[in-house]
């Protein structure tokens, strides 16, 4: 959800409705407005992003103003001219010192966004269970197979037409998943509990066909 300037804010008007987000870029905290297409201090922009950034980490002072801006349909990325950056320090710098840069900033924080936020972290918590549940299905599946209970059935040769079987495999090192051929099936006790992969390792069949 993004969010407008507070009505306790006081702005220029080419600000006024403008989407807001705070962020930290090098360790200094940033708030900014992301605008659509217009003018500002004459220079015109397809979009533009406009941002008060504070100069020393977590200070919240000195503060500075900084854009960006898009002036065509290639989305190539430009600059506004150093007079329009003097003019929008004017013009926004006054109205946040009276707010509160650190009351501005951490209030846009507690707002949801798109990646950081609670449920982003539970969902990345749930990815962390399920990995971790393979894990364990991997480990037991090599406890039987040291343990003399496996068998391996050599796919079917109608299951190697196209490419063959291919299984998708949690990865370690970070790295979530990859597509792996598989070479035969694991059983034990006639049921069938996992693959062969074409490498010789060993995977649950948790992780599916791809």
């Amino acid at each position: 959800m993004e969010k407008t300037t507070p009505t306790q804010l006081r702005v220029p008007a080419y600000l006024e409705g403008a989407a807001m987000h705070a962020h930290v870029e090098h360790r200094c905290r940033l708030v900014s407005w992301t605008l659509d297409a217009g003018e500002i201090h004459r220079n015109q922009f397809q979009w533009a992003n406009i941002s008060v950034r504070e100069r020393n980490p977590w200070s919240g002072e000195p503060l500075d103003v900084w854009g960006s801006r898009c002036t065509s349909s290639s989305f190539a990325r430009g600059y506004f001219t150093d007079a329009a950056c003097e003019l929008m320090r004017a013009d926004i710098l006054p109205g946040v010192a009276r707010f509160g840069f650190d009351r501005l900033w951490m209030g846009l924080s507690r707002q949801r966004q798109a990646y950081h936020c609670a449920e982003s972290a539970w969902r990345e918590v749930e990815v962390a269970r399920r990995t971790a549940e393979w894990w364990e299905l991997k480990a037991e599946l090599y406890e039987m197979h040291e343990a003399g209970v496996t068998d391996f059935v050599p796919l079917d040769r109608s299951e190697l037409c196209g490419g063959g079987l291919v299984v998708r495999v949690t990865r370690a090192h970070g790295q979530r998943f990859s597509s792996e051929a598989v070479a035969a099936r694991v059983r034990v006790g006639g049921e069938h509990v996992g693959w062969v992969l074409a490498d010789g390792g060993l995977v649950p069949l948790d992780g599916g066909i791809g």
